[in-house]
């Protein structure tokens, strides 16, 4: 790079210590969280709640799916899935 005149940009060392201190602490926090998630049984909650909801059938998606992306062309089908999925949850 330095052949083409552009160089690496390195920050004052107080600054590269608190990014990194920031880095680390949210390392921390997601393993904690993670730990208290799983410690509360939040897998069996997820599945519970799952286990009420009524996914659309085969005719549905068959249907839904094209028209969907007929509405939305730019737009993949997964998006269709992920829209889908958060009303059924909600």
């Amino acid at each position: 790079m330095e052949e083409h005149g552009v160089c690496k940009v390195v920050p004052p060392v107080d600054v590269v210590r608190e990014t990194l201190k920031a880095d680390m602490e949210e390392n921390i926090r997601t393993a904690l969280t993670l730990e208290i998630l799983f410690n509360a049984g939040l897998e069996d909650k997820v599945t519970a709640a799952s286990d009420q909801l009524v996914l659309p059938d085969d005719d549905e998606i068959q249907t839904q799916l094209p028209a969907y992306l007929d509405e939305h062309p730019v737009d993949h089908w997964t998006d269709w899935v992920s829209r889908t999925a958060k009303d059924i949850a909600a």
